[in-house]
């Protein structure tokens, strides 16, 4: 069974909450725009500056927490990104506010209004982390398919393979004990467990996987075969030339770990993906109960 990812249900949880602070300081906001402002009409506009406080504090340092930690990792370790703005550009505006509400004497008199209020920026810091947090949900939602891809992908190798030992003894063994050179057989039906080069025998390989095509390709002694496909008909003998990240399926994997790492801002999805490949050789060598 498939475990929710943590950060997802996190971001997601962290998203709902925001947005449902950060509507009607929205809206509030946006009040300004109408004829007559309405809004005003129903709160006083002094209450207003420590009703948006009360609804953007919230949002902003429950919220947007993930964004802060980030933005300050960033700086300690000189490697910008876009949280680095994002968290400075959201704290400065809440804090601007937060300073104008308490204390709007201490800004000069240009800054104030005709009442001697200080325009705070509430919304502005509530509406982009809701944003951000909406993106955060969708790229997790998205790199989560890409994860089920790439475990697709394991999943057309065989956990193990018949292998053939010096004295002519056949025996099952895991496929990450595999070495280039060892001599394997692949009987009817079953899948191809590393790149390699037919040795004995014929048969016909189903190759969709990597050509799309759906008639079986044919198959003698000196032909190549790759890991992953499916044996159709006869029994052959074949001899391991790619094992383990070296083969095509895995080399498959790794470029589509590498297309999603590099669109990823965590730096745990940029590991090399060879580490999902052994990871899974051991599951299927020691499957959970």
């Amino acid at each position: 069974m498939k475990c929710p990812d943590p950060e997802l249900v996190d971001m997601r949880r962290r998203f709902w909450w925001s947005a449902l602070f950060t509507l009607p300081l929205f809206a509030y906001a946006m009040g300004d725009m109408i004829p007559s402002r309405p809004f005003d009409q129903l709160i006083e506009p002094a209450s207003a500056q420590w009703l948006q406080l009360l609804l953007a504090t919230p949002v902003v340092l429950w919220g947007g927490w993930p964004f802060f930690t980030r933005a300050l990792q960033s700086v300690r370790t000189m490697n910008l990104n876009m949280f680095t703005l994002i968290g400075f550009g959201v704290a400065i505006a809440y804090l601007f506010s937060l300073v104008a509400t308490l204390a709007p004497d201490i800004f000069p008199e240009a800054f104030r209004d005709h009442a001697g209020r200080v325009g705070v920026y509430y919304e502005a810091a509530a509406v982009i982390t809701t944003l951000v947090l909406l993106g955060q949900v969708l790229e997790l939602k998205a790199r989560g398919s890409t994860s089920s891809a790439l475990r697709a992908l394991l999943e057309l190798a065989p956990p193990t393979a018949m292998k053939i030992f010096g004295r002519g003894d056949e025996r099952e063994v895991p496929l990450d004990e595999l070495t280039s050179g060892d001599l394997l057989r692949v009987r009817p039906g079953d899948k191809v467990p590393v790149d390699g080069t037919l040795e004995d025998g014929s048969s016909a390989i189903d190759e969709s996987m990597i050509s799309g095509e759906p008639i079986p390709v044919k198959k003698s002694a000196g032909d190549p075969v790759i890991g992953g496909t499916v044996n159709q008909t006869g029994s052959f003998t074949m001899r391991a030339t790619q094992v383990g990240a070296d083969t095509m399926l895995s080399k498959i994997v790794q470029m589509v770990a590498g297309c999603a790492a590099q669109t990823g801002t965590d730096p745990a999805a940029r590991r090399p993906s060879h580490r999902m490949v052994r990871a899974h050789r051991r599951s299927c060598r020691y499957p959970r109960s």
